[in-house]
């Protein structure tokens, strides 16, 4: 009877748990990783430069995701791709927290942007050629 009991309470007992997605072994980019993520998951992403223009999760994104560099902040890049001059970062309705990046945007000048759409937590970035834009929760820079 206790045996009974054990089992079912095991399987009403189920909790969830964060994934770790992985970039590149897994998805090809970020933004599919992103795509692909559920509430509280983690994306780790390898050191090197992954060119994109935009990562964009819309109003169903997840939920306190996040997306994190493997490497130093001077290996891992994230650039803007096809010479624009403008990276977007929307991550929805969902909380995420980014770190261990150099966001980069292609041409010194004025109409550099790198735009966080969404609450963004912020850690370890270096920005080079480009103006924050955004709304910002938090900005660590231990």
């Amino acid at each position: 009877m206790r045996l009974v009991f054990l089992l079912l309470t095991g399987v009403f007992c189920y909790t969830g748990s964060a994934d770790i997605l992985l970039v590149p072994e897994e998805y090809m980019t970020i933004e599919e990783a992103f795509n692909s993520a559920e509430d509280g998951d983690e994306i780790s992403v390898a050191p090197g430069v992954h060119d994109f223009f935009r990562i964009v999760g819309g109003g169903a994104s997840p939920n306190d995701v996040k997306i994190y560099s493997r490497g130093s902040t001077s290996e891992t890049v994230l650039q803007s791709s096809s010479g624009n001059p403008e990276l977007f970062l929307d991550f929805g309705q969902g909380l995420a927290t980014l770190e261990g990046f150099t966001i980069r945007t292609p041409y010194v000048g004025a109409g550099n942007v790198a735009e966080f759409i969404g609450d963004v937590n912020v850690r370890d970035l270096h920005f080079d050629h480009c103006v924050v834009g955004g709304r910002i929760v938090s900005w660590d820079t231990q």
